[in-house]
C-alpha cells in the first residue's frame, strides 16, 4: 500500500489521499484531519462507498480528543490523514491505538501499584499486567476502578519493537522510539529514575539512587507516546 501504513488490522495512516489511491485502498470509513475542506477528498470517498468524517485538528493538535473518539467508533479499517502524515495524524492515531490495544505491565512494584494504576486509567490504556507485584489494586483508586482491565501473568513480554522496556541496565532516548510501532511499556521496580544530564534518557535504578518512582517514569513514558 503506497504511501498509506497500516498500524494495525483495523487503523491506516496516510498523507492527503488522491482518488485513485482510495480507490486501491478501500477503508471503510476515512478522518480528515485537515483545516481545509477538500472536496476531492470528499467526492471520492462517496465514490466508493467510504464513510468520510471531518474532524480538523490543528497544528497545536486542538480538537486532537475529538478526532479520537472518531477514530475508535468509525467503521473499519479506518485511514486517518493529514497533509503530510507525519504531524496530526501520528498523534491521533497513537492516541487511539493507546486506548484500543495499548497495554502496561509493571513487575516488581509495591506501594507504587494503585497509583499505576490510575495513571493508565488517565491515559485511557485498557489492559495493565503485573508480575510478581507486592501491591494491592484496592482502596485509593478513585474513579479508576473497574476502568482498566487488570490481570497478573507469570512471564515478562520480550523487549521488541512493539515493547519499550524501561528498566533494562543502561538508558533509552525515548525521542528515537518509533512509537507508532508501540503497544506495549514495561516498567519494574519500586524506583526508577533520569540520569542527570541525560535530557529526555529514561532509565529505571532498582538500587532507589535517584528516587523517582515507577509512577513518574510510567507518566513519562505514556505522555511520550500520546505526543511525541
Amino acid at each position: 500500500m503506497k504511501n498509506c501504513w497500516r498500524l494495525a488490522d483495523w487503523i491506516w495512516i496516510s498523507g492527503l489521499p488522491r482518488g485513485k489511491d482510495l480507490g486501491n485502498w478501500r477503508p471503510k470509513s476515512l478522518i480528515d484531519l485537515t483545516q481545509r475542506e477538500l472536496t476531492t477528498v470528499r467526492r471520492s470517498c462517496e465514490k466508493y462507498g467510504i464513510e468520510y468524517l471531518k474532524r480538523p485538528i490543528t497544528y497545536d493538535m486542538e480538537g486532537a480528543e475529538n478526532a479520537v473518539e472518531s477514530v475508535l467508533t468509525a467503521k473499519t479499517p479506518v485511514l486517518v490523514h493529514c497533509f503530510n502524515g507525519r504531524d496530526r495524524a501520528p498523534v491521533v492515531c497513537r492516541r487511539a491505538i493507546m486506548r484500543r490495544q495499548g497495554e502496561v505491565v509493571l513487575h516488581g512494584v509495591g506501594r507504587n501499584l494503585a497509583r499505576s494504576y490510575r495513571l493508565c486509567a488517565s491515559f485511557g490504556i485498557p489492559t495493565l499486567k503485573t508480575h510478581e507485584c507486592t501491591g494491592q489494586l484496592a482502596g485509593n483508586l478513585y474513579s479508576a476502578a473497574d476502568t482498566v482491565i487488570a490481570r497478573s501473568i507469570d512471564v515478562l513480554p520480550d523487549p521488541s519493537q512493539e515493547t519499550i522496556w524501561l528498566d533494562q541496565s543502561g538508558s533509552i532516548r525515548l525521542r528515537d522510539v518509533d512509537w507508532l510501532s508501540v503497544r506495549r511499556i514495561v516498567v519494574g521496580g519500586e524506583s526508577c529514575g533520569l540520569p542527570p544530564g541525560g535530557g529526555d534518557r529514561v532509565r529505571i535504578d532498582h538500587q532507589n539512587k535517584l528516587e523517582l518512582t515507577v509512577e513518574s517514569a510510567l507518566a513519562i513514558a505514556l505522555y511520550a507516546w500520546s505526543w511525541a
